[in-house]
């Protein structure tokens, strides 16, 4: 059997087995020990809400009924796709979901080949043939990810104005990091990448693909904990957008920081009131 050719028939692909994929290239790997196979996804669980925009008030959200709720979930969607047990682990920040082959089934097997051969996102690669799917398969990948490795939060933004919602790829995988930039640029995204650097979270290089969450809204996530926070930004977001609209639609011209008029550097000292303006409009 030719691995890809295999990959090409559409009949096999559909949104559950892509969302599958998401998780593992998020945060998951494929072990081998003997007789024992093992696919395992470790999910970064928040127990406390992520920074939000100045001005914004708290918004009601129980992350631990909604993390249990989200768990549950994604058990029963990879259960049923696997006919496989789904244990769950709690851990210090997180929680693991492990599926476990004691033979080399068919499942584990199509796994391995959609994942290129690797064993872990370290070195995941997508098959060129994933890129030929259906938009909706493709969302249902970046979904999937988003899931397992993404937190929407106002601590990454652009000019204090715009949320950002950050895609990160482990520093060894460069590869799969123009992948997934390439994935969500055939969705009708702009993301930005950042290539690794030295100093990352948790001390870790890895690199980034980054795009506002306005822009994102249209992909989302599963876990509806993460898209109440994703709406959130999205709407600071607008709110900003509609009215430098309006200011042009008024002859003004309109600059980044919101301000009006031609020149920037002049109105500098002001930027920070008239940014607060609009987030407490």
């Amino acid at each position: 059997m030719q691995p890809r050719a295999y990959v090409t028939t559409s009949d096999y692909m559909d949104v559950d087995v892509s969302y599958l994929l998401g998780m593992l290239f998020g945060r998951g790997q494929l072990i081998e020990e003997g007789d024992v196979r093992r696919l395992v996804i470790t999910l970064s669980i928040r127990r406390t809400l992520p920074k939000l925009p100045p001005g914004v008030a708290p918004i009601d959200l129980d992350l631990d009924r909604e993390n249990e709720r989200a768990l549950n979930g994604v058990r029963a969607r990879i259960n049923e796709l696997l006919d496989a047990n789904v244990d769950i682990v709690r851990i210090a920040k997180g929680a693991t979901l492990t599926a476990k082959f004691v033979k080399r089934t068919i499942a584990w097997r199509d796994i391995k080949i959609l994942c290129s051969g690797g064993d872990d996102r370290s070195n995941f690669r997508l098959p060129n043939a994933f890129f030929q799917f259906s938009p909706e398969i493709r969302k249902e990948f970046i979904r999937g990810f988003g899931d397992a490795a993404v937190t929407p939060s106002w601590a990454d933004n652009e000019r204090n104005m715009y949320a950002r919602i950050a895609f990160p790829v482990v520093h060894a995988n460069l590869r799969f990091a123009k992948q997934l930039q390439r994935l969500l640029k055939g969705l009708g995204s702009e993301p930005q990448f950042l290539a690794g650097s030295p100093r990352t979270r948790r001390g870790k290089r890895e690199h980034r693909i980054r795009m506002r969450a306005e822009k994102y809204a249209d992909i989302g996530f599963t876990f509806q904990h993460k898209n109440r926070l994703l709406q959130l930004l999205a709407e600071v977001a607008l709110r900003i957008i509609c009215k430098q609209r309006v200011w042009r639609d008024s002859g003004f011209m309109v600059l980044p920081c919101g301000c009006q008029g031609n020149d920037f550097a002049s109105q500098g000292v002001q930027i920070f009131q008239i940014k607060r303006q609009h987030l407490d409009a």
